[in-house]
């Protein structure tokens, strides 16, 4: 388990060359608009995607990640059946979820997953710390 914490600021390089992030969607255009973003602001992170629930399931069983981003519908699964396996399977691993199709109803199926929404609006300047406590995320 890791202790270290670690605070990701836009537009500001990761000091971590080892900082590992899981995209799950099964959108390829999405996915690579996430990685575009990402590699863009966080030049040093190794990017990895899976376009499947069971793609997701297979790498976070097999590799250890710092994050996963994860698209709510996917073809095979929704976030709310797999967060709780990757809690499961990695119980340390912060997990973001991320949909187009974002409403009320789906933070209330969150709670049960002890998951708190934390959306980072386009063009956002705080801080976001990608630590579990209590099993959500917090920003800072």
């Amino acid at each position: 388990m890791r202790t270290d914490n670690l605070v990701l600021q836009k537009g500001e390089p990761t000091k971590r060359s080892d900082l590992r992030i899981l995209i799950v969607d099964d959108d390829e255009t999405d996915r690579l608009a996430v990685r575009r973003h990402l590699s863009g602001t966080y030049s040093s992170a190794i990017l990895e995607e899976a376009g499947s629930g069971a793609d997701a399931m297979h790498l976070v069983g097999t590799t250890s990640y710092d994050c996963v981003l994860l698209d709510h519908v996917l073809p095979d699964a929704t976030a709310l059946s797999l967060v709780p396996r990757i809690q499961t399977a990695a119980p340390d691993l912060p997990i973001v979820m991320f949909t187009g199709r974002g409403d009320e109803d789906i933070a209330v199926e969150l709670s049960p997953l002890r998951a708190a929404p934390a959306p980072l609006a386009q063009g956002t300047s705080g801080k976001f710390r990608p630590e579990r406590e209590g099993g959500t995320a917090k920003r800072a």
